[in-house]
């Protein structure tokens, strides 16, 4: 779902809001226009903000996703303001918070290099997942919002996900009298990023988080969309196979082990062969 939630004569000159989340703020199952993410928009009018909001929420969306997608989002709208509303569907798919954390972190920091402020909505996920694996879930929206310093709220269902008159059939998605509340609890940290200074949205030193992000982003896509400074990564192995061979040489054998490991049939010729090698070697 891509939305320009905007108004009779509005400007591209005037800031961006730019709402990235899941089937929380995608509307689903509502009309477009009952959703909080609409609300969102006249609330801001009626408050004097000149912001227009744009809904890049997607049904099903997830961090690994939201990272590979986000720095385009970024290009295309340059918004002043980012809110980020994902975290659900990996919980709900059982996905390691580490990972999510991740793809979090290199979210925040893509915002934060193009200039833009970030809130952070967190969620929580049922207690059927174990209480370990639901703290480290929780856990991991407070851990990275206090490293990154941006506004959060813990629970962006809060007083909505228990309340059977405020969610749809499935009872996952709120439904429409929901959407007010929803946008409620965000108001306050919305609001809060809106009139901070410019000067506290400055990225982490360069280099701080980029281990991490690299390994967040996600398949072919961000791939294609990022360009790759220095080295590319075939350059990087053949010099280490001028320099290195014999590094490279146990590496290949070592994967060449995991692959045929997984076959009896070939573990044993591998086995036979390795054997009778090293009997000759010796």
């Amino acid at each position: 779902m891509l939305l320009l939630l905007s108004v009779p004569g509005y400007s591209m000159d005037v800031p961006t809001v730019l709402i990235f989340g899941d089937s929380l703020s995608a509307g689903y199952g509502i009309e477009v226009d009952q959703s909080w993410a609409s609300l969102l928009q006249s609330r801001l009018e009626r408050q004097g903000y000149e912001h227009r909001v744009v809904n890049a929420s997607i049904s099903g969306e997830t961090t690994e996703g939201g990272a590979a997608r986000l720095g385009p989002a970024i290009e295309r709208f340059e918004p002043a303001l980012v809110v980020l509303e994902l975290g659900g569907n990996d919980g709900l798919r059982g996905f390691p918070p580490a990972r999510m954390k991740r793809n979090l972190t290199s979210m925040i920091t893509q915002a934060k290099e193009a200039g833009a402020a970030v809130v952070l909505l967190g969620i929580r996920i049922p207690p059927n997942y174990g209480p370990r694996y639901t703290r480290e879930f929780e856990a991991a929206f407070r851990e990275v919002a206090t490293e990154h310093g941006i506004p959060w709220i813990e629970f962006f269902m809060d007083g909505i996900a228990l309340d059977e008159n405020l969610m749809q059939a499935d009872g996952i998605h709120p439904n429409a009298e929901a959407q007010p509340l929803l946008l409620d609890n965000a108001w306050p940290v919305i609001r809060e990023a809106l009139e901070a200074p410019s000067d506290s949205r400055r990225s982490p030193p360069v280099g701080a988080a980029s281990s991490l992000d690299q390994r967040s982003i996600a398949g072919p896509i961000a791939a294609g969309s990022r360009s790759h400074g220095g080295r590319s990564k075939p350059t990087c192995f053949l010099k280490a196979l001028l320099v290195r061979p014999q590094l490279v040489l146990r590496l290949v054998l070592r994967l060449i082990r995991l692959t045929l490991g997984r076959n009896p049939a070939a573990g044993k010729l591998w086995t036979r062969w390795r054997f009778g090698r090293c009997h000759r070697d010796s």
